[in-house]
């Protein structure tokens, strides 16, 4: 049976895709800022006017954020699932979905 070549490279494909190399790379970085808070916390604190607002600001963008990556992450898997190119959703807005 011949093989396309989109089929080949599906093939080839990890589930976890590009995600390991770039944890061995963040990981050291994720490390060192959360020893330098530690440290220096007198640089991380927020006062009591503008706290309300930055939280408020924080969650909606938290929560735009986890809504577009399940959104990605269930077209991805049904994309891996039917060996077809995802170019909907997520992937339509950017090439990396899952790391933007």
């Amino acid at each position: 049976m011949a093989y396309t070549i989109f089929e080949k490279v599906m093939e080839k494909l990890s589930f976890l895709g590009a995600g390991p190399k770039i944890a061995r790379i963040m990981l050291p970085w994720l490390a060192l800022t959360i020893v330098f808070t530690i440290i220096r916390k007198d640089l991380f604190v927020f006062s009591e006017e503008g706290s309300r607002s930055v939280r408020v600001a924080g969650f909606i963008v938290l929560g735009s954020g986890l809504i577009f990556y399940f959104i990605t992450v269930r077209g991805l898997l049904k994309g891996l699932k039917e060996k077809k190119l995802m170019t909907k959703g997520g992937n339509f807005l950017c090439q990396n979905p899952l790391y933007a």
